[in-house]
């Protein structure tokens, strides 16, 4: 499958939704590389593409977005409605898929085979076609890109782009200066190559002019998932946060769709885009494939969510993850009541004042707001209780962390639907009982500790993140700050060993190169996951202990939870909503890509494990990793275990990070930050009411 599909989600950037609407000497045909050279824009500067104003926001001049007149008074512009077809087109054995394009408004896939012979599969019709024969074999192999043209076929090979004619006999080749990722036509009919970047930091887009045989242009492109041939401007770009014209001549961007805001991500059920066009209708077509090979066409169109005359609930959360979303869509489709819009991003601040005075969204997420847990004592919340009791649902059939009653003594203010979990490995010579271990023990016995280390160079924790990792998962900073009396003190004995201990062991340019003692991996989201984990830091002389918190050591469990908004005027449509994530049928969905919250739907996935199977290999040993139940026994206690990371501290975490790095640069004493920490820290308790 192409490098380019399998694109990690790791890192995915959420943006509030907007927008819409040198000279070369004469190359040689001989078959030989062509050094082209590269025209780098006016006064030799590289266009970067970010004239846009802001990233992401396709502004006009004058600052102002572009917006499709038809929803320019809306708060959300538009939602998106997804089609989605699975294609008869499959890759056999001895057949390697090349790529995709839209040839003529249509999309073809191009694969080959062994026997020399380039195919095109006509996704409109199912109809498979011969191009070529005799083709080399290394043209045909996964790592290359294809293009045609009316005239000519496109072919990329590491750095080097070969140009074929219609009947397969090699015109030139030129040398790109850098690995070609993508090639695409462009609206006025040249050739755009998508090529890394020398310096590591994006792509670059290189034009080819067909008539010179020369690369021109340089416009900077810092991540993309496909590109096509333009609809105002030059090329079209996918990216992570939509799809926006892109103007070779001066990187101006206009974007015509984006995702934050919608209930759609590309990503959602590990698809990813091939290649796409953009229609005159403002429908966007693509064909996509997915981790099992399977390829699909679909299409995605702009709606008007109030055309659809259901009640619109509104959703507010800092950012959707791709399964959030595709249980929105799922949701807007089915009921036929109800219609969800979300809304991605704004300001924490100010969506909690919303809230507090009677106003705001229907819905909220933790992270939309300062501290969802003032918000239930001040009576912003809902309690969930009652509408639990109305529909028959028993609590008591959900994992605790799901139904969050956010510090209160009665009630429940929040429910999730989905788990993952993440622990803390550490060395096993820094414990000495993993199960009974606590915070003091290991700061004790990292003090203690002889040699040069740092806490984790893979993820690069710098001595304020390492000081961070030990507080975050206290709701008072382990008796630093008092909410009640809206004191704090940092001072003592205890505080002054945390700032040691996080000096020492962060990372910085002096010891970045020292053994790393702990491991924090990705979130656990399934019974594997935890299996592999679990191999991996054994392997690496790693035990378990989880993080440090007022009840002891625990995992940090993140369960997507939900808060309707008592002012709500459709409470009992956010209640569907909720109910609708909590049903059996959702349940078992979401359990096949997570942690389901419900605990007969997780025993049902416990049940349906085969122990004989050979899940994987552990990357440091080679050894097969099996599903056993001892580690689903494990995997079991962590979650119950488990405690979601406190919202209400994230604010003085900041400051204390913010200037223990004074300290931490030997700009400061431990006095000194302490007392600035103090003074901001008891402004902040002041200002919370």
């Amino acid at each position: 499958m192409k490098r380019k599909c399998w694109i990690a989600m790791l890192l995915i950037v959420s943006l509030l939704l907007a927008g819409c609407t040198g000279k070369e000497s004469e190359p040689d045909l001989s078959g030989d590389i062509v050094q082209s050279g590269i025209n780098t824009g006016v006064n030799g500067e590289i266009n970067t593409g970010d004239n846009e104003g802001s990233q992401g926001n396709g502004n006009m001049e004058d600052g102002t977005e572009t917006v499709p007149k038809e929803y320019e008074t809306s708060y959300w512009k538009y939602d998106l409605e997804l089609i989605s077809e699975e294609m008869a087109f499959s890759v056999e054995e001895g057949e390697n898929f090349l790529s995709a394009q839209y040839y003529q408004g249509e999309g073809i896939c191009f694969y080959g085979n062994e026997e020399g012979q380039l195919f095109c599969y006509h996704a409109a019709d199912g109809e498979e076609e011969l191009l070529l024969e005799g083709v080399p074999e290394e043209y045909l192999t996964v790592s290359n890109e294809w293009y045609r043209d009316s005239e000519n076929f496109y072919v990329s090979q590491k750095e080097i782009l070969i140009v074929l004619d219609i009947n397969g006999q090699q015109v030139y080749r030129l040398d790109a200066g850098g690995a070609i990722g993508e090639i695409c036509g462009t609206k006025n009919g040249d050739i755009a190559l998508l090529v890394s970047d020398m310096q590591g930091s994006g792509y670059m887009v290189l034009t080819l002019d067909k008539e010179t045989r020369v690369l021109t242009n340089r416009v900077a492109v810092q991540d993309y998932l496909a590109v096509s041939e333009g609809y105002e401007a030059d090329i079209l770009v996918m990216t992570w946060q939509g799809v926006y014209d892109l103007n070779l001549e001066n990187g101006d961007k206009v974007w015509h769709m984006k995702w934050a805001g919608t209930s759609y991500v590309t990503g959602a059920e590990q698809k990813f885009p091939c290649a796409f066009i953009l229609s005159e209708e403002g429908k966007l077509e693509q064909l996509q494939s997915d981790r099992d090979g399977k390829f699909f066409a679909e299409s995605l169109c702009k709606i008007n969510p109030e055309a659809t005359g259901k009640i619109l609930l509104t959703y507010r959360t800092s950012m959707a993850m791709a399964e959030e979303k595709l249980l929105i869509a799922q949701f807007n489709k089915e009921n036929e009541k109800y219609y969800v819009v979300l809304e991605e991003g704004g300001d924490s601040e100010r969506t909690s004042m919303e809230i507090a005075t009677g106003k705001g969204p229907d819905m909220i997420s933790p992270s939309a707001v300062q501290s969802i847990s003032s918000l239930a004592e001040k009576g912003a919340l809902e309690n969930l209780e009652p509408y639990f009791q109305a529909s028959g649902l028993s609590v008591d059939n959900y994992f605790p962390s799901a139904v969050s009653n956010l510090g209160m003594e009665t009630g429940i203010y929040a429910v999730g639907s989905r788990m993952y979990f993440d622990i803390f490995y550490i060395r096993e010579d820094f414990v000495e009982d993993a199960q009974n271990t606590n915070l003091e023990e290991i700061l004790d016995n990292m003090e203690a500790y002889e040699d040069n280390a740092v806490l984790s160079s893979t993820f690069g924790y710098r001595p304020s993140t390492v000081l961070w990792f030990f507080l975050h998962m206290s709701d008072d900073l382990f008796g630093m700050v008092d909410w009640e009396n809206k004191t704090c003190d940092f001072s003592g004995e205890f505080w002054e060993q945390l700032l040691r201990v996080s000096g020492r062991y962060g990372v910085t340019e002096r010891n970045k190169g020292d053994e790393e003692i702990a491991s924090m991996f990705m979130s656990v989201r399934s019974l594997y996951d935890f299996a592999q984990m679990e191999s991996e830091a054994h392997s690496k002389g790693m035990v378990a202990v989880g993080y440090p918190s007022d009840e002891g050591m625990v995992s940090r469990i993140s369960a997507e939870t939900i808060a309707i908004n008592a002012s709500s005027q459709n409470k009992e449509g956010a209640w569907a909503f909720i109910e609708y994530l909590l049903s059996e049928e959702v349940q078992r969905q979401i359990a096949e890509n997570a942690f389901p919250v419900d605990k007969r739907i997780f025993q049902e996935a416990i049940d349906n494990v085969d122990k004989e199977k050979v899940y994987g290999y552990d990357r440091y040993t080679a050894m097969e990793i099996y599903i056993t139940d001892e580690s689903i026994e494990d995997c079991l206690e962590w979650i119950e275990r488990g405690k979601l990371s406190p919202t209400h501290t994230e604010y003085i975490l900041d400051i204390v990070q913010e200037e223990a790095e004074f300290y931490f640069m030997g700009d400061k004493s431990i006095e000194e930050i302490s007392d600035t920490i103090e003074n901001r820290v008891r402004l902040y308790l002041m200002e919370m009411d």
